[in-house]
Order: C-alpha cells, then sequence, then structure tokens
C-alpha cells in the first residue's frame, strides 16, 4: 500500500495558467481519471472550482483538479461556463480525492464527493416539454399519451415521464420534437445540500463566576441542570447547543 498523500503547502485555490485543465466529471459513470477540457481564452478558472463541461451530449457539473499543457488525444471541448465562483475543493483535498481513487480503484467523482460538502453535485436532468399541439396529432397511440400527459401536466423530468408511462424511448421523443410536438432539454437539478444551522451557546460571565455560581446551585439541588449548563460553559466558553444538552 502506498503511502499517504502530501498536502500542498501554496495557495488552496491557485488560478489556472495553463492552456487545458484535468476535471472530475459528475457523469454518473465509473471514470478513475479526470477529464482534459480546454481553458476558453479570458475565462478565470481556479483550482478547486465547480465548472459545467459538455459531457456527450450533457452539460454536467466538474470540479477542477489540475493544469496541463498536454493537449488530450482527441480534441478537447471547452469549458461551457463557471458553477460557482467561490472554489470549493482546496490544494490538500484535491489530492486526497486522488490518492483515493488510484489507492482504491474507486470512481474518481465519488472520491471527491467525500470531500465536498452533502448534496453539492448537480445531477443532469433531461426535461421534456409541450408546445402548442398541431391540428393533426400523430396516429401512433404512443406519441398520443406522451402529448396527452404533457398537455396536462407540463413540463417534466424524464424520469417523471417514465414513472407515470413506462418506457419512452429517447428516439422517439427527438422524433416528435422533429415534428414540432415537444421539446427536450437538458438541464441541472438544483443542488440537494442545505446550509446546515446549529444553535451555540456561550458563556458571557467570567469562568470563576461561572463555576462558583454552580457550585451554590449544587448545593441547593444537587442535579441541577442550570449547574451542569455552567459547569460545561465554564470550561469550553462556547460549545453547541446539541452538546450541552448530551
Amino acid at each position: 500500500m502506498s503511502s499517504a498523500p502530501q498536502s500542498p503547502t501554496s495557495e488552496p485555490f491557485p488560478p489556472v495558467e495553463r492552456a487545458f485543465v484535468e476535471v472530475a466529471v459528475n457523469s454518473g459513470q465509473p471514470a478513475l481519471h479526470p477529464f482534459t477540457y480546454a481553458r476558453p481564452e479570458g475565462m478565470e478558472v481556479r483550482l478547486g472550482q465547480a465548472v459545467f463541461v459538455p459531457f456527450g451530449s450533457r452539460l454536467l457539473q466538474g470540479i477542477v483538479l489540475g493544469e496541463t499543457d498536454t493537449p488530450p488525444v482527441q480534441e478537447a471541448r471547452p469549458i461551457e461556463a463557471i458553477a460557482d465562483p467561490a472554489p470549493v475543493l482546496d490544494g490538500p483535498h484535491r489530492v486526497l480525492a486522488r490518492w483515493l481513487s488510484e489507492q482504491y480503484l474507486a470512481p474518481l467523482w465519488e472520491c471527491v464527493t467525500t470531500c465536498l460538502p452533502s448534496g453539492y453535485g448537480q445531477r443532469s436532468v433531461t426535461a421534456v416539454s409541450p408546445v402548442d399541439v398541431p391540428l393533426l396529432l400523430p396516429s401512433d397511440p404512443g406519441d398520443q399519451r406522451v402529448l396527452r400527459y404533457l398537455a396536462e401536466n407540463g413540463q417534466t423530468a424524464l424520469d417523471t415521464l417514465r414513472e407515470a408511462l413506462g418506457l419512452v424511448p429517447m428516439d422517439q421523443l427527438q422524433r416528435l420534437q422533429e415534428s414540432g410536438h415537444l421539446t427536450v432539454t437538458q438541464g441541472l437539478a438544483r443542488p440537494a445540500g442545505r446550509p446546515r444551522m446549529e444553535r451555540r451557546v456561550a458563556l458571557v460571565a467570567e469562568p470563576e463566576f461561572a463555576r462558583r455560581h454552580a457550585g451554590e446551585l449544587v448545593e441547593r439541588t444537587p442535579r441541577s441542570v442550570a449547574a451542569r449548563i455552567l459547569g460545561r460553559l465554564a470550561e469550553v466558553r462556547d460549545t453547541t447547543l446539541t452538546e450541552i444538552r448530551e
């Protein structure tokens, strides 16, 4: 087993200066290596930053892990856009994610997500939308079911459409799009993560005063909750409400 990775000591989110970037992509595939993309001229990109990149016919989220002057074998597609102006993965965690993937042959994106806030990754979503229905409806019953559902429910995620109607092949939707009956678009789902809030308790009096007052409370009420809280705050000065209640 190889040794643990060494953490960089330089700036955590240095600007990219080279022509190409190495991106861990949230593709849903077990890729062990990053994908190489071209940095558009004039685009300011930093290591550890979240970006949107083309992946096949989809637009996906990725994290910039490195930079290089070596182009890939195939022509590199450019980064589409910056997903978040604030970088999210610092140097030590970029190194750790790569090391975990190499050491345990684990998908690189899964290793990256262990270092990101919960729910940070955004998955690709295919949306199907109705349009003004022409006078001539398609004769195929399956096509009619799709259009009837969209007329009743409006824009719908493809997964939801398939849950309601069963198998709905992409070539069927593409055919209906070409005939002007609906539109199919690719987008990104909203992040599942939410800010984690916690209540904290802080001591405003001097610790010695808190200890003395806690002792007086214990003399009157041996199992005083207030005395226990004051005694704890006299030691740490600041803690979470959850820890106080334990």
